[in-house]
């Protein structure tokens, strides 16, 4: 039990660990974004979902310090996939999620997070595909 707990404790693992939350959160946002676009009594439970992720993408980040690591790639490759989710579900039905408070509640929700992104102080390369992807979310 000890040795699994320095395990926890080493800050050598914090880039593998950052990857598998990043995996985690897409996955539990992914989820999220499914149930709560469908619609249904879910809604709730789904915003309630994908803040969760959102918090744990932001934990992952943080967590993986300012090194580089391959890993970087799923946190943006999640928000990216989030992001073309939720611009989908608008293009093809625009009246309904026009009125649709989880399509609103989310995509908050997602901006809020890739602002506080942007605020923490990214390195340069991340900085500009985040300020493009509040360009898409602009228009």
């Amino acid at each position: 039990m000890r040795s699994f707990l320095r395990v926890l404790r080493s800050k050598a693992n914090h880039p593998q660990r950052a990857v598998w939350i990043l995996c985690i959160a897409w996955l539990v946002g992914s989820s999220a974004l499914i149930i709560g676009l469908h619609g249904g009594a879910g809604e709730i439970p789904a915003i309630c979902m994908f803040a969760i992720a959102c918090v744990l993408w932001r934990f992952a980040y943080k967590l993986r310090g300012k090194k580089r690591h391959p890993g970087d790639a799923i946190g943006f490759l999640a928000l990216a996939i989030w992001s073309v989710n939720l611009l989908g579900a608008l293009a093809f039905d625009f009246h309904y999620y026009l009125t649709d408070f989880f399509f609103w509640a989310s995509t908050a929700t997602l901006l809020i997070l890739i602002a506080a992104a942007l605020k923490s102080g990214l390195p340069p390369r991340h900085r500009r595909r985040m300020k493009a992807a509040l360009r898409i979310f602009a228009r």
